[in-house]
């Protein structure tokens, strides 16, 4: 394999990378801003439910918090007001990485033409900075809805 082929094949796999942490960061924030409607769901269906969910293991006390939260109604709103977000800023930061990717896929290759290689820190910096502060931002709604229908 010639040094020219090596480098387009860095190239092509570094771009990818970054669509696939693109897709999965736009995956993750519709996951989240769906597993905040959840407690909307069970509030409607345990009106329905004997008592029995058929489910054992994790997901009966999956499901007891999610029916506690559903019955408190503060913690229940305060889940759904901020999931929403988190999940447009999950979604927002997966476009940006598809946008840093795509800028830093023709930057290395205009440098590669000329036979240089410039590292990649800003973007890798900003996007681990935000992706941190969404998972702290998600922990702390979590705990905060939780504390909340416990309290209650």
């Amino acid at each position: 394999m010639s040094r020219h082929s090596f480098r387009c094949f860095c190239l092509s796999s570094q771009g990818l990378a970054y669509l696939r942490t693109s897709l999965s960061l736009v995956s993750l924030g519709i996951g989240v801003a769906q597993l905040f409607q959840i407690p909307d769901l069970v509030r409607s269906r345990s009106a329905d439910d004997d008592g029995h969910d058929g489910s054992e293991g994790g997901e009966v006390a999956l499901l007891r918090f999610m029916r506690r939260l559903a019955d408190d109604d503060g913690a229940r709103r305060a889940g759904i007001n901020l999931g929403k977000p988190i999940g447009a800023l999950c979604i927002l930061l997966g476009g940006l990485c598809l946008l840093f990717g795509a800028r830093r896929y023709f930057v290395v290759q205009r440098a590669l033409v000329r036979g240089r290689f410039e590292p990649s820190r800003i973007e890798v910096s900003a996007l681990s900075l935000g992706a941190g502060a969404l998972i702290v931002c998600s922990f702390g709604v979590i705990v905060g809805a939780r504390l909340g229908s416990s309290s209650g």
